[in-house]
């Protein structure tokens, strides 16, 4: 059955690499699951928003699984959904005060005065988002883009990552005359932690060897236990409450004319981060023919779906993971 619905024949597949290559894309970005609360409540900013860390972790992980699961069973494509970097520093460090400005108050969920909702502001993009989806607006862009727009679009997005990479590494560091620099700590124990782990990646790659970045990943693992850089406390415990969070956002109030031009933001930052991620994702895989999409639609309504949901769940705008491509590799 599985087989049949998902196509493994006409996709050179089977079970076994599927389940490995899932396991590989979220592997690849499970560091949203941390990150994002981490960036949503302040903690990594030393600063207070007065958003749970807990509660916007649930949020992550269950509108990210209610995404993900719509645009494999729905859309039939093996592209992974969370909220999207970017869109939580935008929330953070401008929407936020943003609000304290045009409202005077630093609230993120909302409150009984026109404007106080940066969370309802997700929610209402979300749903417009949602609108344009099922209207095929969206739709209709991906396919206006020229197929050389489509490979550029591609090969940013994979630029922009390795250079996240590269800056979370330590292997380039902030630099006042050239804003960006090499290190000169290549005996750091995060450069040693990356660099075997990409050394394994990269020969894994070459080799032809199927879970090239998996393993890579355990390396990196195994490197960091050993210099303790990483240490298990448990591995199971229960679940964070979701109630700091759910249902907060204040749509009535987000609806403030004040507040629209960071409704029409989000929604262009989504539409974009989406189309391009698709792009990516669909010319590594294969899955773009004749310079268009199939079943474009259901992916794009996969994607606001989740936006709309996040939103209620209390996290940012969720968006198609350009780390998809590592288990479609």
């Amino acid at each position: 059955m599985l087989a049949s619905y998902f196509k493994f024949q006409e996709n050179r597949t089977n079970l076994r690499i599927e389940t490995g290559a899932g396991i590989t894309t979220f592997m690849t970005m499970a560091y949203i699951i941390f990150v994002q609360p981490a960036v949503l409540s302040g903690q990594m900013f030393g600063m207070d928003t007065g958003m749970d860390f807990g509660a916007v972790m649930m949020a992550t992980c269950l509108a990210g699984a209610l995404a993900t699961f719509i645009m494999g069973i729905y859309a039939n494509y093996p592209i992974a959904q969370a909220p999207g970097m970017g869109e939580n520093f935008f929330f953070v460090f401008s929407v936020i005060p943003a609000a304290a400005t045009l409202i005077a108050t630093r609230e993120w969920q909302g409150a009984p005065q026109p404007g106080r909702s940066p969370s309802g502001v997700v929610f209402i993009a979300g749903v417009i988002f949602l609108i344009l989806s099922l209207l095929k607006v969206r739709q209709y862009l991906i396919d206006a883009i020229s197929p050389s727009l489509k490979n550029g679009i591609a090969v940013g997005i994979g630029l922009f990552i390795s250079f996240i990479g590269l800056k979370n590494a330590g292997i380039i560091v902030g630099s006042s005359g050239t804003l960006v620099t090499m290190t000169g700590s290549i005996a750091h124990a995060n450069v040693l932690v990356f660099g075997i782990g990409f050394i394994v990646m990269i020969i894994f790659q070459v080799r032809k060897i199927r879970g090239a970045i998996l393993w890579g990943i355990a390396a990196g693992l195994i490197v960091a236990l050993i210099l303790k850089k990483t240490t298990f406390t448990g591995f199971v415990s229960s679940p964070p409450a979701l109630t700091p969070t759910f249902f907060k956002m204040d749509v009535l109030h987000a609806l403030a004319f004040k507040l629209w031009p960071l409704i029409i933001i989000f929604l262009f930052m989504d539409i974009f981060d989406t189309i391009g991620t698709l792009i990516g994702v669909g010319e590594q895989a294969g899955f773009i023919k004749d310079n268009k999409l199939p079943r474009a639609g259901k992916a794009l309504i996969s994607d606001a779906v989740g936006t709309v949901t996040g939103a209620v769940m209390g996290t940012s705008t969720v968006t198609s993971f350009i780390e998809s491509t590592a288990g479609i590799s």
